[in-house]
């Protein structure tokens, strides 16, 4: 304690952490006094300090190479003795080194986490990992997060600095727009660089005007599946009522599908606006591959800007000659013990090849079964692998709520390509309801009835229903009582 007016001196000692202080002050004046109260937060910082903070962000297309490769972490020692450490991941995509080491007073070291051969294999989407950096000496744990994105692959892009001599019809042209037209008007520049394609790049397309395509070359997307059009457009029109504006797609130039169409009201978009369209059910795998944008028909008034696009890219994921159906993950759920309902998920894997292949299956929970693990497929040839749950679900607890979630994910290698794909497994454990016993106050007490028998006019009679859990280990949850 101190006087009025007086520091309040604290001396703490603790591990690594934080810790809140409350400091009580009590001030007089003459026969008064003011209460104050505090509260304070104090950072308990552990010896082995690490740098820098933020976690390893890492993106790039399907087969690599991603930006940035790896990130560099520095480990310094900050106490008065010397300590031990070790920093480890959990996913193969991840190299560390070293992974271990001592630190003296004072001194530094650097750890690098990198990509490694396992990144390049990944199909598009989202991977993440913890690296955990212990102090083995105080056995506090510090963590960077590690997330990298695999994105599809740009089979081809047309930035449009140059024409790429796609077919025109009617006042579809390639070049600079010119700002003019009505509503919010034409650009007058691309979303990069200075030409688009547009159609009518002075102005409005025309009253009852056909159809008008612009139409692109063959594009080969042989090897590729889950293709899709990414482009930028500036576009007016008028209410689908009146006025029409289509993509379309086809794989043979002849029979179109269409991608995206205009419905509803008018509109103009008088910005840069980013589209992307699923056309794999199109162009999956297909060596010729055609887009073709419409403007028209019109009807006899009104008119707007029209089309005008840039950058337009097909991106896709890279096909493997090793086939796995179906793509689904594996879902399955029972009560805490089972069974489980489905208790397995098959998968058949085909060599759609021209050369012999050697394959490997593996989970990495010891709940989950992958039979067969590994083989060899000939060209043309499948295999049925069965992805089952075995007696370690069995024991498996809820986790002492409604339900838990335990979740592995199966790796399917084309060990001959180097080639990974995955199939998620959830299995859901859910806690067995108490056992209900429900007896009543009239004998015999479990008949579930109650015979009350005549009652007198005026007089009344009350009896009780009783409702138990016997169950000495699960909760009983009655959601409704109705008479």
């Amino acid at each position: 304690f101190a006087g009025s007016g007086q520091p309040c001196a604290m001396d703490l000692t603790f591990g690594a952490g934080r810790i809140f202080a409350t400091v009580q002050t009590v001030e007089w004046s003459g026969a008064s006094y003011n209460y104050l109260e505090n509260t304070i937060l104090y950072e308990v910082v552990d010896d082995l300090s690490i740098s820098p903070s933020e976690g390893f962000i890492s993106s790039g297309e399907q087969g690599g190479a991603f930006a940035p490769s790896f990130k560099i972490y520095t480990l310094t020692n900050n106490g008065l003795d010397s300590l031990d450490w070790m920093a480890s991941k959990t996913q193969p995509l991840l190299d560390i080194a070293p992974t271990s080491g001592t630190l003296n007073p004072g001194d530094a070291n650097t750890v690098v986490v990198s990509l490694n051969a396992v990144a390049d294999t990944l199909p598009p989407g989202s991977y993440n990992d913890t690296i955990t950096f212990t102090n083995i000496t105080s056995g506090v744990a510090q963590t960077r997060h590690v997330t990298l994105e695999v994105l599809q692959e740009v089979i081809v892009c047309f930035p449009l600095d140059v024409d790429p001599g796609w077919t025109t019809e009617g006042q579809w042209e390639f070049g600079v727009p010119l700002g003019g037209g009505s509503h919010c008007y034409d650009p007058t520049s691309g979303h990069t660089g200075t030409n688009v394609y547009g159609y009518n790049l002075s102005g409005d397309y025309a009253n009852s005007i056909p159809a008008y395509y612009l139409t692109t070359t063959a594009l080969d997307c042989s090897g590729y599946e889950n293709l899709a059009l990414n482009f930028w457009r500036w576009l007016g029109v008028e209410s689908a009522s009146y006025d029409h504006a289509t993509v379309e797609v086809s794989n043979d130039g002849s029979i179109w599908s269409t991608v995206w169409d205009h419905t509803g009201g008018s509109f103009c978009d008088g910005a840069w606006i980013e589209c992307d369209y699923d056309i794999s059910s199109v162009a999956d795998d297909q060596s010729t591959v055609y887009i073709r944008w419409t403007m028209g028909p019109t009807d006899g008034s009104v008119t707007y800007p029209g089309w005008n696009i840039d950058d337009i890219c097909l991106l896709g994921d890279l096909m493997d000659d090793l086939h796995i159906t179906p793509s689904e993950d594996f879902e399955s759920s029972g009560y805490d013990g089972g069974p489980f309902e489905p208790p397995s998920k098959s998968y058949t894997l085909t060599n759609v090849g021209t050369s012999a292949l050697n394959w490997t299956a593996s989970a990495t929970q010891p709940w989950l079964d992958v039979d067969p693990n590994s083989g060899t497929l000939n060209p043309g040839t499948p295999n049925t692998v069965v992805v089952s749950l075995n007696a370690v679900a069995d024991t498996l607890d809820p986790g002492g709520s409604v339900s838990r979630s335990y979740i592995d994910t199966v790796i399917f290698t084309n060990i001959t390509s180097g080639f990974i794909q995955t199939r998620d497994v959830t299995l859901e454990v859910v806690a067995i309801p108490g056992q209900i016993e429900v007896t009543d106050s009239i004998p015999p007490p479990d008949d579930l009835d109650m015979p009350f028998g005549d009652v007198p006019i005026g007089l009344s009679r009350t009896e009780q229903i009783t409702v138990c859990n016997t169950d000495s280990t699960y909760d009983l949850i009655i959601t409704g009582i109705s008479p």
